[in-house]
């Protein structure tokens, strides 16, 4: 599908005093990309709210388009290991585009991000 519209990339969002950064070279030292985690829907739990920590990559909005929104670009961090511990649970992360797999990288409106979230 085209979209006929022109869109507009941010390298940031605030939601609630909380400043979320996603910015290739942030002042110059290197890249600044915030993880988040995400609420969501999968037709195999129905009724369910789900979450998963992503990686914010971009924030867009669809210029001309009234009321005004906003969307994120996400690179999900992928299953569960099930190696969890008191404090931390622990995802697999393949750090490289992978242009075949659809899930990659996705859209998703701003209001699904449930809390910003730490990573190692």
């Amino acid at each position: 599908q085209t979209l006929d519209k022109s869109v507009t990339l941010y390298t940031q969002y605030k939601r609630d005093e909380v400043l979320f950064r996603c910015h290739p070279n942030f002042r110059g030292l290197g890249p600044w990309y915030d993880w988040v985690m995400l609420m969501y829907t999968d037709d195999n739990y129905p009724g369910q709210v789900l979450s998963c920590p992503a990686r914010l990559m971009a924030v867009v909005s669809v210029d001309g388009v009234e009321p005004q929104k906003y969307y994120h670009i996400v690179q999900w961090a992928g299953d569960r290991t099930n190696v969890d511990s008191v404090l931390f649970d622990e995802y697999d992360f393949v750090h490289t585009l992978n242009t075949e797999d659809p899930n990659s990288f996705n859209v998703h409106d701003v209001d699904s991000i449930e809390r910003s979230v730490f990573v190692i």
